[in-house]
């Protein structure tokens, strides 16, 4: 397991009495201590030492030890790369000289071949700190901070004078192509794949990493999406509840077929996966494409267009909001498109030093037939990883003139419900496996037309407000607090509601969402998926998900 550099974050620690017992051993991410997007000064990101400061390696390792865990339990991190910072003065170029962002690549990250290039092009001179052990070259106002072949040895030796286990590098193909600094850390003798290599607690263990964006297709996937505008930043996510995290919304531009990131999301989803794995750093990310409802004509341009964000950004994994198709031809294109997705990024993943393909997820109806028209059942089995169905908003008040539950489970008197969903995807030939199951984080509000009658169907006059009647989860509560509504949960659809004067609301509560998790699991589903991690309130239904 991949670990931040110290055992306790933002007050919470790591179980390490499990770690001790259940692990052979925990990789520590000695690295990105500092970033240029992140801070306005340049600094050492993956410091040994730092004299001033907790944020070193140093300190990180002794703390996992002081902690409990022993050092032949520790495998050291060692960064194959660097970072670029802009100087806001090029006179003033000493490690914490401010800076006013990234430099040369849009978050600043360089691999080390990358980066030696850029300076021997420019004829830059490298300077070594060692009171941090860091590289560090000045070229006009760009200030580049990396690990060269001396600091590498360095931290090699201290990690063998603290008898850690051993070290592995992020990642291999970052190296140059005279491996200078796998043979400088002495990586050629031997090489373990973290997968299957088993290692014994004398052996000195050397480990070559090559970026495996791979996540295990049989465990239970508990994932939810964001989008930057929900109110909740990516560092508050608590991101230890969840497997898989969707960033949405990239977007496609209908005139180019062009997949874009807005000037707005730049930012935010440069960094996302890094954020979110300071927390977990198991939990892996799927950039989301947000295709609306207009007709695809996807071709394939835009999908190796795609892997450049995806990749630099440390994606694990794409995600294609698919809603709906409208034609025959629509759907005729949408085979052709996921054979050509799937080949596109298998080619990407054999032309990028070995890198795995990145995981591929669509999200389609909630049934695979919709206004007559039948899902490609044959590629979407053998293309995607999983579907995410959409199975929600079955009712709402903008139209329904009844209350109901927009996301029921059962419907004992019809077909519209997730069971039915569910059962009708696999009757048509998927896989439970590759079924991954909607659970709303939000409800609808109704206005009763008599507030006598607040049952479920019970007549109504639209919604509440002047939009469609949509409520976070969160805001829920607070009206079933603030008008000490009444609270009623149905087991025979599983669907909550709650009701006060003339407004009536309809949701998934705690009992809902687990009786949902404990069904997907019963049915051998893949799991489940929640739209969205910002409606929650308190990561009380998020927890139910576990």
């Amino acid at each position: 397991m991949a670990v931040q550099f110290s055992p306790d974050l933002d007050n919470a620690s790591f179980p390490i009495e499990s770690i001790k017992k259940n692990l052979d051993w925990v990789h520590v991410m000695a690295y990105d201590y500092y970033m240029p997007s992140w801070w306005n000064y340049t600094a050492a990101f993956a410091a040994l030492y730092d004299p001033g400061s907790e944020v070193s390696t140093e300190y990180g390792i002794n703390a996992w030890i002081d902690g409990g865990l022993s050092a032949n339990k520790l495998v050291l991190g060692l960064p194959f790369y660097g970072y670029a910072w802009t100087l806001v003065n090029p006179n003033d170029s000493a490690i914490g000289a401010p800076a006013k962002g990234t430099a040369i690549t849009d978050d600043g990250s360089m691999s080390y071949k990358d980066l030696k290039a850029y300076m021997q092009r420019y004829r830059a001179v490298s300077e070594y700190n060692a009171t941090y052990v860091v590289n560090y070259c000045v070229i006009g106002s760009n200030w580049i901070a990396y690990d060269d072949v001396d600091v590498v040895k360095i931290k090699v030796a201290y990690a063998k004078k603290m008898n850690l286990l051993g070290y592995f590098v992020w990642q291999v193909p970052y190296d140059d192509e005279n491996w200078v600094l796998s043979s400088q850390a002495d990586l050629g003798d031997v090489i373990a794949d973290s997968c299957s290599e088993e290692c014994s607690s004398t052996a000195w263990l050397k480990e070559w990493q090559i970026g495996d964006f791979s996540s295990p297709r049989q465990a239970f996937v508990n994932s939810v999406y964001w989008f930057s505008n929900s109110g909740l930043a990516a560092s508050d996510i608590d991101s230890t509840l969840f497997t898989h995290i969707f960033c949405a919304f990239a977007d496609l531009d209908s005139n180019t077929n062009q997949v874009t990131i807005s000037s707005s999301n730049n930012a935010p989803f440069s960094q996302f996966t890094k954020i979110v794995q300071l927390r977990n750093p198991s939990v892996k990310t799927l950039l989301s494409i947000s295709g609306g409802s207009t007709d695809k004509t996807y071709r394939l341009r835009s999908l190796f267009d795609v892997e450049i964000p995806t990749r630099s950004y440390c994606f694990h994994g794409l995600d294609l909001d698919w809603e709906y198709p409208q034609s025959t031809s629509e759907i005729a294109s949408m085979g052709a498109f996921l054979n050509e997705w799937w080949a596109a990024v298998e080619t990407v993943a054999h032309q990028s030093a070995g890198q795995p393909p990145l995981l591929l997820t669509a999200a389609f109806y909630y049934a695979p037939s919709i206004n007559g028209l039948n899902y490609p059942v044959q590629s979407i089995s053998n293309r995607l990883d999983w579907i995410n169905l959409m199975a929600y908003d079955f009712y709402d008040p903008s139209w329904a003139k009844v209350t109901n539950s927009h996301a029921a489970l059962y419907n004992p008197s019809g077909p519209i419900s997730e069971s039915y969903g569910v059962g009708s995807w696999i009757q048509a030939g998927v896989s439970p496996t590759k079924l991954v199951l909607r659970m709303p984080f939000y409800g609808y509000a109704w206005q009763l037309a008599d507030a006598i009658n607040h049952g479920l169907m019970a007549p109504a006059d639209g919604p509440v407000g002047s939009g469609n009647g949509v409520m976070r989860y969160g805001e829920i509560l607070g009206f079933i607090a603030e008008n000490k509504a009444p609270t009623v949960y149905n087991g025979t659809i599983v669907s909550n509601y709650c009701y006060a004067g003339t407004t009536w609301i309809g949701y998934d509560a705690t009992q809902s969402i687990s009786a949902k998790v404990s069904y997907a699991k019963q049915e051998g589903l893949l799991g489940y998926f929640a739209w969205y991690v910002a409606a929650d309130n308190n990561w009380d239904l998020s927890k139910e998900g576990i």
